[in-house]
């Protein structure tokens, strides 16, 4: 997976580390890059971490001609 090419391990990594990681979210399935910190702090205020599920990036892009 991505984190492993990152060097990114899952059992070396504390909860409070700023590295990015990437996220593969549980609704969308979609994968998102996000400090490990700012996952667990969004999933602790019960919000969703997922910046597609969020808003804040576009789920699908248009084109216009």
């Amino acid at each position: 997976n991505e984190n492993t090419l990152l060097g990114i391990f899952p059992d070396e990594i504390l909860p409070t580390s700023t590295a990015r990681v990437w996220w593969e979210c549980k609704d969308c399935g979609r994968k998102y890059l996000l400090s490990v910190n700012m996952w667990v702090e969004k999933h602790i205020r019960g919000m969703t971490s997922c910046t597609y599920c969020s808003g804040l990036r576009m789920r699908e892009t248009h084109v216009l001609l």
